[in-house]
């Protein structure tokens, strides 16, 4: 009961979150623009936007951590290409060398007055009129941008609330500009509108035609919270977290007394092993909560790691399973998650992955995920509570297998290693391993701690594939 209470706190948490995120970012200026490229928009209060992609050098913000990874890829990507018996880009868009899922910030011309931007001014002072001042995003620096030989100097920084800004720098119309802007140069020109609540399908129709290919290119969405919220929604899905693991556990006491053999001595060892299960639990969601705290606390880094994950599900590795959920077929969107949440991350990369040497290759990779898991899913943005609501489920179904995969794979590393271990125990025991069957009773232990992590990994099975079910069900329903 305890458990269920608390899974419930947590979904309940989030609601209230929800309901004080949407009533607050209601009254925040700008919280729903959105601009265009190429795109008109069906409305009077549209205006002319003039757009032009940066340089990946010329797209940094002030995070330490992304600036060394960009520089990396960008040098180790011109390397490759500098290869005799090359292309001059080499590299497919799976790889991931790929630098085009870097995000990349835009220079934007808005045909407005400098005055119009003062309700979205966070930090410093606005752009003269006719200077080649501009104001930068939230993710940007305050560093000067250099472009075709001309200086804009930044005088100011634009609210992390100002929907479609998060990389770009703003600038006052200014006719002497537009040369910057030519399509030779890469410019383009779009439109601009302040205020899209609950419009959005009349004003720009084009992005909701299924029909299209490719979708057009309009920059929007979700903004930056609140702290508090943010940090409010950790809470609760750590509350989530502990309720259903605290489940998962009683029904593992409940499944040890089946007559089942490799159920029953999979289950039976997390009975009898309570410590072990209890260390697991709070190293990997320790991981996990412990990244999600660090994306909390570096926004760049955070919205750089997500740009890369949108690109695995819609150019990359997963792209399978963004295509799934993107037809609107819930049966094949469950099983591509299925089939990426257990035949490849639970079976293959963790329990067989626990059977080569040396051994705890299948745990390294859980952790691995959990951080990667916690770090991505920092919930900085706004809509995230709103859709956590009936997420915070999901991973109540999903995390626990997990670590019920990497106890059975802790209990196969010890057995294992024991068994290794034996020949150096006797040797190491000299006259006093006469008559101890130490490599005989190291041996007799093997076949169960394979019966574990079967038997884990089997259980496993079952919660991710009713976990799978639910997220089909409610991502393409509640989408």
């Amino acid at each position: 009961m305890i458990a269920i209470a608390l899974v419930l706190a947590g979904v309940t948490l989030l609601f209230l979150l929800a309901a004080l995120e949407a009533r607050w970012l209601h009254a925040q200026p700008w919280s729903t623009a959105v601009w265009t490229e190429e795109v008109d928009i069906a409305s009077d209060e549209a205006i002319n936007a003039w757009s032009r992609t940066l340089t990946i050098e010329q797209s940094l913000g002030d995070s330490v951590v992304v600036k060394l990874i960009q520089e990396d890829m960008v040098r180790e990507s011109r390397r490759l290409s500098a290869r005799p018996g090359r292309s001059a880009n080499p590299l497919d868009t799976k790889s991931l060398l790929n630098l085009d899922f870097l995000p990349r910030a835009s220079l934007l011309m808005l045909d407005l007055a400098p005055s119009r931007l003062e309700p979205v001014l966070a930090s410093g002072r606005l752009p003269v009129a006719g200077a080649r001042e501009v104001l930068a995003g939230p993710l940007l620096s305050g560093r000067d941008v250099v472009l075709d030989g001309q200086t804009f100097k930044v005088t100011g920084q634009l609210s992390p609330q100002a929907s479609g800004f998060n990389k770009v720098y703003v600038i006052p119309m200014d006719p002497a500009l537009e040369p910057h802007f030519l399509p030779a140069l890469g410019g383009t020109k779009g439109r601009f509108i302040a205020d899209t609540r609950g419009r959005l399908e009349t004003l720009i129709p084009e992005l909701f035609d299924p029909a299209l290919e490719s979708l057009p290119k309009v920059h929007g969405g979700p903004v930056q919270t609140r702290p508090y919220i943010a940090w409010g929604i950790w809470l609760a899905l750590l509350m989530v977290a502990v309720g259903s693991s605290t489940l998962m556990l009683e029904i593992c006491r409940r499944l040890s007394r089946l007559p089942v053999p490799v159920l029953s001595h999979a289950m039976q060892e997390v009975v009898l092993r309570p410590r072990l299960i209890g260390a697991l639990l709070l190293i990997f969601f320790g991981g996990f909560f412990g990244a999600m705290a660090l994306g909390l606390a570096d926004t760049e880094l955070n919205y750089f790691f997500t740009q890369y994950a949108s690109h695995e599900f819609t150019e990359g590795g997963l792209k399978y399973v963004g295509d799934a959920y993107d037809s609107g077929d819930i049966s094949r969107a469950a099983h591509a998650t299925f089939f990426n949440n257990f035949v490849m991350q639970t079976l293959l990369l963790s329990s067989v992955a626990s059977l080569i040497p040396p051994f705890f290759a299948g745990l390294v990779k859980i952790m691995l995920s959990f951080v990667v898991v916690g770090f991505a899913m920092a919930p900085l943005w706004t809509e995230t509570a709103a859709g956590m609501t009936y997420h915070a489920v999901t991973l109540g179904l999903e995390l626990p297998p997990y670590v019920l995969t990497g106890f059975g794979a802790a209990v196969w590393l010890q057995y294992i290693w024991g068994f290794l271990w034996s020949p150096v125990r006797v040797w190491y025991l000299g006259d006093k391993a006469v008559g101890q069957p130490i490599v005989d009773d190291a041996a007799r232990l093997l076949p169960r701690g394979l019966l574990v992590l079967t038997g884990c990994t089997a259980v496993s099975a079952v919660f991710l594939y009713v976990a799978a079910w639910y997220e089909a069900v409610t991502l393409i329903s509640f989408r």
